[in-house]
């Protein structure tokens, strides 16, 4: 692991006053923490948009999908996508009954995009009458 000489306010990590320390290089913090909770039946999707010269990493997501109401059973595909190519497909559902939910955590993964190109997370299609999709998820730039 490489280190970078960074400014330390305060007492820093060590309780040494001085103007720098060598600390480790992070991915954090993200460039981008992106949330979308569209209307119910509703596609939901996150997009980070091509950047000239840099690469996408996502570091992590959270997909919900949530019946309120009368509507369901129902089934909701989950994608992520690297300049148009799917690179990953999971499948939440949710029962009949009012405040079913289902949900995906995914941490530490490291989906990464080419130089200049978008990276989505996104439902492939709205869920249904009554049901709800949400994704978060961030990412940073490399």
């Amino acid at each position: 692991m490489s280190t970078l000489a960074q400014p330390v306010v305060g007492s820093g990590i060590s309780g040494s006053t001085a103007a720098t320390s060598a600390m480790a290089v992070a991915p954090a913090p993200y460039d981008n923490a992106l949330y979308s909770l569209p209307a119910a039946n509703t596609q939901a999707i996150v997009t980070f948009p091509a950047t000239i010269g840099k690469r996408w990493v996502l570091h992590s997501f959270v997909a919900t999908l949530l019946l309120v109401g009368v509507g369901g059973p129902g089934t909701s595909q989950l994608e992520i996508t690297i300049g148009g190519l799917r690179v990953f497909l999971s499948q939440l559902g949710v029962g009949a009954v009012s405040g079913t939910i289902d949900r995906l955590t995914m941490l530490d993964v490291a989906y990464t995009s080419g130089v200049n190109q978008s990276l989505v997370v996104d439902f492939v299609a709205a869920g249904g009458a009554n049901i709800y999709q949400s994704i978060s998820a961030a990412a940073y730039l490399i």
